[in-house]
């Protein structure tokens, strides 16, 4: 039976969310989800958001539950600006990006406010992280989130604000 995206992320969206975490889009694999607690899976979003506030990936299923059960403590909270599947960057095409699929993907980002809106997240763009994977992403979601911060996944990754646990 596939995932429920939302159902999965509203166990973990704390009751006031303090930094919101937007990535592109949901991934092709359900079980990189990062609202999917298993044993991990060296997904490039989730291992930065865990090596960034914990300062490594949880052991198990039962540490990742309790790990995103931490980050909902805290008021942090990860959504992605598409909830379809775009695969945007590759290795295989000039730049690192598939502009046909970077262009369909710009087409969610002016309906993403109203979307942050409709899940009941009421936050300044101060406390928007946009975790991006290239440098082209920046220009234009800045164009709709002017204040919010933009942090490519690696750095976000090497970069530390790690939680209590």
């Amino acid at each position: 039976m596939p995932i429920d995206y939302f159902i999965s992320s509203e166990i973990y969206k704390p009751v006031t969310v303090k930094t919101l975490l937007i990535c592109d889009s949901t991934p092709y694999m359900e079980a990189d989800y990062f609202y999917n607690p298993r044993k991990f899976v060296s997904s490039r979003k989730t291992s930065a958001v865990f090596n960034h506030y914990f300062g490594r990936n949880p052991a198990d299923k039962k540490e990742y539950d309790y790990f995103l059960r931490i980050l909902k403590d805290n008021g942090i909270f990860l959504m992605h600006i598409t909830e379809e599947p775009i695969k945007i960057i590759s290795d295989a095409y000039i730049g690192g990006v598939i502009t046909e699929q970077f262009e369909k993907f710009l087409t969610f980002i002016p309906f993403l406010r109203p979307k942050i809106l409709s899940r009941g997240i009421k936050i300044s763009d101060e406390h928007i992280i946009f975790l991006i994977p290239h440098n082209k992403f920046k220009r234009p979601i800045k164009r709709y989130f002017r204040n919010s911060r933009f942090i490519n996944l690696n750095d976000f990754r090497k970069s530390r604000e790690l939680l209590n646990f």
